[in-house]
């Protein structure tokens, strides 16, 4: 049986890829965002409880984002480096990392 939050768990990342598609059109540097939330999208089609036409509502949206994404990747020429969803800057280390705790402590 569908739960709701499962659905509208759904809803909400079919969402964000969706805005990630249009991000990736204007700024092709985001494509590699796009990748990583189309295999989350995909992982949540196959873990939540959905009824199956959601489901492959998202494998099929999933599908399109790497399409996309290669599309866009061969008429920018690769000119931006991709953007990650959790990239930290190498100027600022994690706040739990060990470069960060010798530099507090020093």
């Amino acid at each position: 049986m569908p739960s709701a939050s499962d659905a509208r768990a759904a809803e909400f990342w079919m969402t964000l890829v969706r805005a990630d598609c249009e991000r990736a059109l204007t700024q092709p540097r985001w494509t590699g965002a796009l990748v990583w939330m189309a295999s989350d999208l995909e992982a949540l089609a196959r873990d939540l409880q959905l009824p199956e036409s959601t489901r492959a509502e998202m494998r099929t949206l999933a599908l399109e984002a790497r399409t996309l994404t290669r599309r866009v990747r061969r008429s920018a020429g690769a000119i931006a480096p991709d953007i990650k969803p959790d990239a930290i800057p190498a100027s600022e280390p994690p706040a739990n990392s060990r470069r960060a705790n010798r530099v507090a402590v020093a």
